[in-house]
């Protein structure tokens, strides 16, 4: 098994605070994401974990926030860097992500020229890979976005972002949207391609099932901070601060 050419890409958070305007959304955070790493992000609505993502994959300018990829802050790396192009970002809506003209075969082989440079023929034929290992099928791939459910749309969303060829895939609140049967069923695809890959994954979710299944370490943030972290079956089998006890207790 092979590593993709981007596997030498991490990100780190150091002591940030952050907000929009006078509202504080986050206070002296601080994470590492190395290749490899399966990191859940968790807590309630309001927590900032949200935004803390958006901050992980350059999706919003830090303003002074100590977020670097490879030690270079978001705002020196430029739009066509391999660095950008190695931290993709998987949506909560499935239906948004993904623009309503495009088939889900054309929207994958579109992020492959993009991204990777390819050729129109190299890259649909690397849209056909992709999409066959999330399971998508050939009927299903030349349907456009509003054509498709939830959970095939969500599908669609991570073939997309692998063909970016990423080291490290966030993804926000990706089962959320979705009926339970689903959310299994999309949680099984990220395992399995993030294993084949050897793809970072950052889950964040307030979905507890999700974190434990999907994710070997957990930071747990309330109002802008993280009050606990370590391996997430320990967290979440012994957790020590009150507030993760009590997300446990409400799981």
């Amino acid at each position: 098994m092979t590593r993709t050419q981007e596997s030498d890409i991490a990100l780190a958070a150091r002591a940030v605070d952050f907000g929009y305007g006078t509202t504080r959304v986050l206070h002296d955070v601080s994470l590492d994401v190395h290749p490899g790493d399966r990191l859940g992000i968790v807590g309630e609505s309001g927590s900032g974990k949200t935004t803390l993502a958006r901050l992980l994959v350059g999706a919003i300018d830090a303003h002074g926030a100590d977020v670097t990829v490879n030690g270079a802050p978001w705002s020196k790396v430029s739009r066509r860097s391999r660095l950008r192009r190695g931290v993709q970002m998987i949506h909560q809506d499935p239906f948004a992500s993904l623009n309503p003209h495009l088939s889900a075969h054309s929207a994958v082989r579109e992020a492959a020229m993009v991204c990777q440079g390819l050729s129109a023929r190299k890259a649909g034929a690397l849209a056909d890979e992709l999409l066959e290992s999330v399971g998508v099928n050939q009927r299903m791939a030349a349907r456009k976005a509003r054509q498709l459910s939830g959970g095939q749309c969500q599908r669609v969303a991570i073939a997309r972002a692998l063909a970016a060829n990423p080291a490290i895939i966030v993804a926000d609140e990706p089962t959320s949207a979705l009926d339970l049967s689903v959310q299994a069923q999309i949680m099984n695809v990220l395992l399995d391609v993030m294993d084949e890959r050897e793809t970072a994954l950052v889950i964040v979710s307030h979905d507890l099932a999700v974190v434990r299944h999907l994710t070997e370490d957990v930071v747990v943030m309330r109002y802008g901070r993280i009050v606990e972290r370590g391996r997430t079956d320990e967290v979440l089998t012994n957790p020590v601060h009150p507030y993760t006890q009590s997300l446990c207790r409400a799981a």
